[in-house]
């Protein structure tokens, strides 16, 4: 057993998967593997325009997030009971400079918004919410609650081109890229 477990932490430092799990609550912070610059992966692409985007299952209670500045990507979580986060951060601590993030959602009964910054906020009702921020070295955030159990309809630009590669949400126990741009994302139920 003791090998198993060395082997596993041996693995996870490799890789550069971090998880820290909060002792009081069933809740786990973890990180993706190491995301990039903002350079199109070719195993991702956008979708073509007017089509139904691929649904995903999205694991409730895995707070995804990363160390500000060290890559641009986007993250996205689930708590449960309609409870949504969604971070993002550049890669300005090797390429020197922003990025400009572009995110739309969309979803059913989108209310109680808390974002770190306020002004990334360009457009929010009921159904849709749009946020655009110019990011360096800092990992931002904004929270939000839907109706119970609904998806959201996730589009990421940034720096103007839609990098799917760079979403970030655990499934099946498994932190993963989007494949496409949009996606949706369904949460599963316990």
């Amino acid at each position: 057993m003791r090998a198993r477990s060395l082997f596993a932490l041996a693995l996870a430092l490799a890789s550069g998967v971090g998880c820290i799990v909060d002792g009081g609550s069933s809740r786990q912070e973890r990180q993706p593997p190491p995301f990039g610059t903002t350079q199109p992966s070719p195993t991702s692409t956008p979708s073509t325009p007017g089509t139904t985007p691929p649904k995903i299952a999205i694991d409730p209670g895995q707070n995804l997030t990363a160390d500000p500045g060290a890559g641009a990507g986007v993250f996205v979580s689930y708590e449960g009971a309609g409870q949504w986060s969604i971070a993002w951060t550049c890669d300005t601590n090797t390429s020197g400079v922003p990025c400009a993030f572009a995110i739309d959602v969309k979803s059913k009964g989108i209310t109680q918004l808390d974002p770190t910054s306020p002004s990334s906020i360009a457009s929010q009702s009921q159904t849709e919410l749009a946020l655009a921020a110019s990011t360096g070295s800092t990992l931002e955030r904004v929270s939000f609650l839907t109706d119970f159990g609904e998806s959201i309809v996730l589009s990421v630009q940034i720096d103007g081109r839609p990098q799917p590669n760079l979403v970030f949400y655990e499934s099946s126990g498994r932190i993963l890229s989007a494949p496409t741009d949009p996606i949706e994302l369904v949460p599963v139920t316990p």
